[in-house]
C-alpha cells in the first residue's frame, strides 16, 4: 500500500485550513491524524486540533458500535419511551383526579367527607373542651408555648 510522505507543519496548516473550510477528502484526513499523532503534530500549536480529530475519531467509533446493535438499540429506546408516557399518564391523570386516600384501622377510606369527619372526632377525643379544635387554634396552641418559653430563657 501507498505511504504518503508526512507532513511538515508548514503543509499540516495548510491542510488543517483545508480542513476547517470542509474541502478535505477522508486520505487528507487521514494525513493529518499521522500528523497529529507526531512528535512534531504533539506541539502545543496543535493542541486544539488534536482535541478534534478525537472527538471525530470517537464519533466514528460510536457510529460504528451504534450500528452494530441498532435493532436492539431501537428496542431499548421504544421500551423507554413507552415507560416514560406511561408514568406521565399516570401521573397526570391522579393530579387531574385527586383523590382522598387515608387508611383508618387498616381499612382504606377514599371518601373525602368520611376521612374528615374520622379526623374531627379524633381532634374532639384528644381535647374534649368545647372549643372547636381547627388547625389554627392547634398552631396557635404549639406556637404560643414556644414563645413562652423564648421569652421565660
Amino acid at each position: 500500500m501507498f505511504e504518503p510522505k508526512p507532513l511538515c507543519p508548514h503543509e499540516a496548516d495548510a491542510l488543517l485550513r483545508k480542513f476547517y473550510d470542509g474541502l478535505t477528502n477522508r486520505a487528507e484526513e487521514r494525513r493529518l491524524e499521522a500528523f497529529l499523532a507526531s512528535p512534531h503534530g504533539a506541539a502545543a500549536p496543535y493542541e486544539a486540533d488534536r482535541a478534534v480529530f478525537s472527538l471525530m475519531a470517537a464519533g466514528r467509533a460510536a457510529r460504528s458500535v451504534r450500528g452494530a446493535g441498532s435493532a436492539l438499540s431501537r428496542l431499548a429506546v421504544g421500551v423507554a419511551a413507552s415507560v416514560m408516557l406511561l408514568v406521565s399518564f399516570h401521573a397526570t391523570s391522579h393530579a387531574l383526579n385527586p383523590n382522598c386516600v387515608a387508611y383508618i384501622d387498616g381499612t382504606r377510606y377514599t371518601s373525602t367527607d368520611f376521612v374528615m369527619g374520622q379526623m374531627s372526632q379524633t381532634l374532639a377525643q384528644l381535647s374534649p373542651s368545647e372549643e372547636q379544635l381547627t388547625v389554627e387554634s392547634q398552631l396557635q396552641a404549639v406556637l404560643g408555648e414556644l414563645c413562652q418559653q423564648e421569652k421565660g430563657e
